[in-house]
């Protein structure tokens, strides 16, 4: 089985897949009310507690590597900072709760693995969209997991539950290549 992450401090976007690419199940972690950093931790921690992490035996781990540089407009370096801490305690979480130790991929290799080409001048929030709608439009994903605020637009945590599915197939990918 493949498990692959989208972590952030807000959401954490989970996929589940098997060794051929099979969907069987994605979901969503929320972090918007943990405002501790280590209940953060604890909170993502928690998903291996339940039936869906724990029905599959054996996993290779996939996680999608936090942002490393600046964009304009988009990065100061205190979020990047934190963005690598959490994603690397939560990584390290992995290894202790699974035993397995997470690949990070960057977010272009694991696009480009999937099989997803952006087109040129898409940038940011439009881009995750893109990504978003060419994952619903697989059709291999229940229409129920991808809910709708009442603006008609998706909930911010779809674009983290696409990403996840992005990274599993991207994981997918490199386990076939080995």
């Amino acid at each position: 089985m493949i498990l692959g992450f989208d972590i952030s401090t807000r959401y954490i976007g989970w996929c589940i897949l098997d060794d051929s690419g099979r969907f069987v199940d994605i979901g969503h972690l929320d972090l918007t009310k943990e405002e501790d950093f280590y209940a953060k931790v604890d909170s993502f921690c928690s998903l291996f507690s339940g039936d869906i992490m724990w029905g599959h035996k054996y996993y290779t781990v996939f996680v999608e590597e936090p942002v490393k540089m600046f964009k304009s407009n988009a990065s100061m370096a205190q979020t990047i900072a934190l963005l690598q801490r959490f994603n690397a305690a939560c990584c390290y979480e992995i290894y202790k709760i699974l035993g397995t130790k997470p690949t990070l991929i960057m977010e272009p290799s694991a696009r480009k693995k999937a099989g997803i080409k952006v087109p040129k001048g898409v940038k940011g929030k439009d881009k995750k969209k893109f990504v978003l709608e060419h994952i619903q439009s697989l059709g291999v994903v229940p229409e129920n997991k991808w809910v709708l605020k009442r603006t008609g637009n998706p909930k911010d945590w779809c674009f983290d539950q696409a990403d996840a599915f992005v990274v599993a197939l991207a994981g997918v990918q490199m386990n076939v290549s080995e």
